[in-house]
């Protein structure tokens, strides 16, 4: 009974028709995931344009903070200026590292 089962699954018009099955099953899922896809895109550019509209800026300049000069930058302080010497060999790298 058993061998009978898998002659008839090995069968070319089987096979035939588990292949046709798995391609229009592939095919469903990128249709559907393209769909989701697209609706989430046009989901999110109309909320931009609805919240640019009131003035929110949504490019990578606006959120990163301007620089800090260097007379208010505590890391740029005399106390820290021998570490930022890359010169290893200098004694005062290897004072302020030693500290």
């Amino acid at each position: 009974m058993l061998t009978r089962f898998f002659k008839w699954l090995i069968s070319g018009r089987i096979q035939k028709r588990i292949w046709i099955s798995i391609g229009v099953f592939v095919l469903l899922v990128t249709l559907l995931a393209q769909s989701l896809k697209w609706a989430g895109r046009s989901e999110w550019d109309n909320w931009k344009a609805k919240w640019e509209a009131k003035g929110e800026k949504f490019d990578i300049a606006s959120v990163i903070p301007p620089e800090v000069p260097d007379h208010q930058n505590f890391a740029k302080s005399q106390f820290f200026a021998p570490l930022f010497d890359h010169d290893a060999d200098s004694p005062k790298f290897n004072e302020a590292r030693d500290r």
